[in-house]
């Protein structure tokens, strides 16, 4: 599991939010990428889907799910963990937030940064507070790099979004249940940038999801018949540097997009 040249830092709320968004992405270019994790909390809010675990142990019982998840992907991460308090994300104060993010971009120097959007991709309120604390920070960090960072926010085209809801609706599924993966919000097809085909690596992707065991239950709200959603395509919008007018079709992996940007 050798390290590669192009240094990613992800910057996510919860473990196993990595997973879903760009474990494939991950295992797809393991060789080429340098990877390095943020999790702003330890997940300790979350459900208990599985029998054994008290509430609180949850914490530490996730951050060893999130170094199972790595090596099922194959993918040698450096993992961090902020352990703020889950659920209350948004209650830590944001300098705070952003000085730790802008700690670790200044000590990695990323080619390039991945985290949440405004929307948070689910909603999910720390979601959303991870990405916000995270474009601030590669705001300041950046100025100070010789080469120009990246910064990409993980996404659903608005287009496929629709799709899943209505195949949903179609299985008989009708609640969407809020922050979780039922409410992926949709972003404009014409932002994503990078279109990632993780169909090669959907078993490897699968078993980086099943290792996060005491989630499984976020992966079983889904119908066996819809985790294409989630296993088959990664979509990323292009937060900086500013995309043109008329952007060019997607790219087709993270590595092709950062060394033709």
């Amino acid at each position: 599991m050798a390290r590669g040249g192009i240094r990613l830092v992800g910057v996510f709320a919860h473990p196993d939010d990595d997973v879903y968004s760009i474990g494939g992405s991950l295992a797809v270019e393991r060789d080429a990428l340098d990877v390095t994790l943020v999790f702003c909390t330890s997940g300790d809010a979350g459900p208990i889907w599985i029998d054994g675990v008290e509430r609180g142990e949850l914490g530490p019982v996730r951050e060893r799910e999130q170094a199972a998840s790595m090596k099922a992907l194959g993918v040698d991460a450096d993992v961090r963990f902020l352990r703020h308090p889950d659920y209350h994300l948004p209650e830590v104060p944001l300098e705070q937030l952003v000085g730790q993010i802008q700690e670790v971009l200044r000590q990695v120097r990323p080619h390039v940064v991945v985290t949440f959007g405004p929307d948070g991709w689910s909603g999910h309120h720390d979601h959303a507070r991870a990405g916000e604390a995270t474009d601030a920070a590669f705001e300041r960090a950046r100025a100070g790099w010789d080469a120009a960072p990246r910064l990409l926010h993980v996404g659903t085209p608005r287009s496929v979004a629709e799709r899943f809801d209505a195949e949903l609706r179609a299985a008989g599924n009708t609640d969407r249940e809020a922050r979780s993966l039922l409410a992926l919000q949709g972003v404009p097809d014409e932002d994503v940038a990078i279109a990632v085909d993780t169909r090669p690596v959907r078993d490897t992707k699968l078993a980086g999801i099943e290792a996060h065991r005491t989630q499984i239950g976020e992966l079983e709200r889904i119908p066996e018949a819809l985790r294409w959603i989630v296993l088959d395509t990664e979509w990323f919008v292009q937060a900086w540097p500013e995309r043109p007018a008329k952007p060019a079709a997607p790219a087709a992996s993270l590595v092709g997009w950062i060394s033709d940007a």
